[in-house]
């Protein structure tokens, strides 16, 4: 897997064709809530992003579905303006809070035609209702809907008004595990469709199942967009997963790398089901040779890297994040 920061990527690719915040400042009322805040949402692609409480993650998003306004810096979409071409730039805008806010007393079928109509679109009803498997409840009143079923018709009733963007806030907040699956198919239907897709979610190993790209958020900041690729890792800013198969005890192998520790550059050793497994922050690259170098007084037969998930991801964030603070405290 490669992680690229987005400042490292083809800088003579125009986001001509995006969702894009550039350096925006918001305030609710006195308060600070968004630092310079820079991101981007591309269409073909799902964006996760991810942060504790009080990160600014819905701030962010209301602003770039146009229901804020930024106090400094600009949204854009497809390089219009929000601001300045407001109507059209939320025409490609669709917003999916974590509870759906849909007409109680319309059957399924009622509001997805009164929500194509109300936009002009020309997406057909039925299309809509055999993308989200909604044929059995078609005819039934949207009260009735359980919770699951009720949030994928708030994404149905936003996709069918034809949108180039899809914000959702949680949308998988308070679903059974099978409403939850089904809501990242119909997600990656949607990027597949050629929609570029940001949902933020506390659910990171779900995300990690269909995402392209992370956000990491902190204090109002994004602290990190790193595109996710299965390439192998390149990355220096980031904590790297190995597994080791060894051929001798795991409590001799342990201790060795532990001895090990500063040359290896190692931030987590502990046993596995297949031997040992490790963090460093050494790409493969750097820390193979070293291993082999090792390798005798490890015992080991086998060196591998692992897929990094987005868990992985953020924790590799926090620890460069209190690296820097720690750095920036001894300097001061």
């Amino acid at each position: 897997m490669q992680l690229k920061k987005v400042n490292d990527m083809d800088q003579t690719q125009e986001n001509t064709h995006a969702l894009e915040a550039k350096n925006i400042d918001f305030y609710y009322g006195q308060t600070q809530t968004l630092f310079d805040v820079s991101c981007v949402v591309r269409p073909g692609r799902i964006v996760g992003l991810i942060g504790p409480n009080g990160a600014g993650k819905t701030t962010l998003m209301k602003c770039l579905a146009g229901f804020r306004l930024p106090e400094s810096g600009k949204v854009f979409v497809d390089n219009m303006d929000v601001e300045k071409q407001t109507k059209k730039c939320l025409g490609l805008i669709k917003f999916i809070p974590d509870y759906a806010y849909l007409y109680d007393d319309l059957t399924v079928k009622e509001h997805l035609r009164y929500t194509r109509d109300a936009h002009r679109a020309k997406t057909t009803v039925d299309s809509i209702i055999e993308l989200f498997g909604l044929q059995e409840y078609q005819n039934h009143r949207i009260k009735n809907l359980s919770r699951g079923w009720r949030q994928r018709m708030g994404v149905a009733a936003q996709v069918i008004a034809e949108p180039k963007y899809i914000l959702a806030d949680e949308p998988a907040s308070g679903l059974d595990p099978v409403a939850r699956i089904a809501l990242s198919e119909i997600l990656v239907k949607l990027k597949h469709q050629g929609m570029g897709v940001l949902v933020s979610s506390h659910i990171l190993e779900e995300l990690d199942q269909y995402c392209d790209e992370v956000i990491i958020m902190e204090k109002g900041r994004v602290t990190q967009q790193t595109s996710i690729e299965q390439t192998g890792f390149k990355s220096t800013s980031v904590v790297h997963q190995f597994e080791l198969k060894t051929l001798k005890p795991a409590h001799h192998v342990l201790e060795t790398l532990e001895a090990l520790r500063s040359d290896l550059r190692l931030v987590d050793i502990h046993p596995s089901p297949e031997g040992v497994s490790l963090s460093s922050r050494l790409s493969s690259k750097e820390l193979g040779p070293k291993l082999f170098e090792n390798a005798e007084k490890i015992g080991l037969y086998e060196f591998r890297a692992k897929r990094a998930s987005i868990k992985d991801i953020y924790k590799s964030n926090a620890l460069n994040s209190d690296d820097s603070r720690k750095e920036a405290n001894h300097d001061a």
